[in-house]
């Protein structure tokens, strides 16, 4: 089954957007609340996260003005299924590293540690007590 990605109500006066930049490419699997696109408005760029999961087609490039309720995109879920079973074995993977840390990362900073490939060793904290 696909479901449409529409452009969001981001504001009452706001009725037109660009999608500055797709931060997923047609064809990717993506999970529940990944962030899409970038819409620009008049007001400001918002990161617009997914409704679903599934197969990504993006529908509508980067660059067009698009209006709310506009669908920019479809997710096709009969992926769904397939596709987190993988995951597992990622986090495993993350656990294993996280074992030899002496640091307690939490699940927000394991993941930009893993998107941005960093060495969390190599980070030293400014806070109290080098945290």
């Amino acid at each position: 089954m696909k479901e449409e990605i529409k452009v969001p109500s981001v504001g009452e006066s706001i009725t037109t957007g660009v999608i500055v930049a797709w931060l997923k490419q047609n064809g990717d699997f993506v999970q529940d609340g990944d962030i899409l696109f970038e819409l620009e408005t008049d007001k400001a760029v918002l990161e617009i996260p997914s409704t679903g999961s599934g197969t990504l087609a993006i529908v509508v490039e980067a660059a067009s003005e698009v209006s709310i309720g506009q669908t920019v995109a479809l997710l096709d879920a009969g992926d769904a299924a397939a596709q987190p079973a993988a995951a597992p074995q990622h986090e495993a993977a993350a656990a294993e590293d996280q074992k030899g840390n002496s640091q307690v990362l939490s699940p927000a900073v394991r993941r930009i540690i893993a998107e941005h490939n960093l060495e969390p060793d190599a980070i030293t904290g400014t806070g109290k007590g080098g945290r």
